[in-house]
């Protein structure tokens, strides 16, 4: 455990380690912050991990997606894709983090994810001339994560090219506008919650205060 790096982040909630059999994820509570993670992704991705619990320090809603109490099996799938559709945006916001703390990290893991982003477009060229199929949603994620992480930064000039069902494509090229529009802005939950209606979701999105601070996520009116 690199606890040089750690104290670098300067995090103002107590940090603990926990063991998770596959992936990580980043829980943060009112008197804690938890990281979640096999070893080996911890060994790669603590600049990531930990830049994610200082992102939540200006809203743990940025990272931990808290529901209304007792969703609807609906209510739960539509947080799942309200998680994915704003993932792009979270990590560019994350990888600014990482700029702005560790720089010297940032600047040869975007150097890396520059490379993978050329090699994986290359590719696609030489399939469908650049442009990612909407209908094939790992390539998708992945591709979408890149683009935003690199847009983040001025230095990179990239475009992402989707393609798919002509009725589909007015509402991805508004959120890939959308996106681009809001990754300089400072982080923010509300600004994600604006993602799902640009996108054209089936569920709209806002945030409640009633009692733990939360997303209320529903079935949109039609």
């Amino acid at each position: 455990m690199d606890h040089f790096l750690i104290q670098r982040f300067d995090l103002k909630r107590p940090l603990i380690f926990e063991d998770m059999e596959h992936g990580h994820e980043v829980i943060v509570g009112s008197a804690r912050t938890i990281i979640r993670s096999d070893q080996e992704t911890l060994d790669d991705a603590l600049p990531e991990l930990l830049s994610m619990a200082k992102l939540a320090e200006t809203d743990p809603l940025l990272i931990t997606f808290l529901s209304q109490a007792n969703p609807s099996d609906e209510e739960l799938r539509y947080l799942g894709m309200f998680h994915a559709l704003t993932g792009p945006l979270r990590s560019a916001w994350t990888w600014g983090v990482m700029r702005r703390i560790v720089p010297e990290i940032y600047d040869r893991e975007i150097a890396e994810t520059y490379a993978m982003w050329e090699q994986m477009h290359d590719t696609l060229f030489m399939r469908d001339g650049g442009a990612v199929r909407i209908d094939d949603p790992e390539i998708k994620s992945q591709m979408l994560s890149m683009w935003a992480i690199l847009s983040e930064n001025p230095d990179y000039k990239i475009e992402l090219k989707l393609q798919g069902a002509s009725e589909h494509m007015p509402a991805w090229d508004r959120y890939l506008a959308v996106i681009k529009a809001f990754i300089p802005q400072s982080p923010d939950p509300e600004i994600c919650t604006v993602i799902a209606d640009a996108a054209d979701a089936p569920y709209s999105v806002r945030i409640k205060t009633d009692t733990v601070r939360h997303y209320e996520i529903k079935r949109r009116a039609q």
